[in-house]
């Protein structure tokens, strides 16, 4: 599988039931692609207020859409 996002890039972590507690609300940025290892791919990201990164699965972060007069909405679109 081909990553579907890119180093720089800023996403919304979607919600984990699991880790509510630990989770940050907020943007992250994707930090590093993680090497392909026939699983879907995985990212290391950072959130600002954080000192660490996590490692996610594509399935879990949201592009970011925006329209000049709205605020900012998450879409979990996925690859077709």
């Amino acid at each position: 599988m081909t990553a579907q996002f890119s180093i720089g890039q800023t996403l919304h972590l979607l919600k984990d039931l699991r880790a509510l507690k630990s989770q940050r609300e907020g943007l992250y940025t994707i930090v590093r692609v993680m090497p392909a290892d026939g699983r879907e791919p995985h990212y290391r990201i950072k959130h600002q207020a954080e000192a660490f990164e996590r490692i996610v699965a594509e399935s879990q972060l949201a592009e970011i859409e925006r329209n000049r007069d709205e605020p900012a909405q998450v879409s979990n679109r996925t690859k077709a």
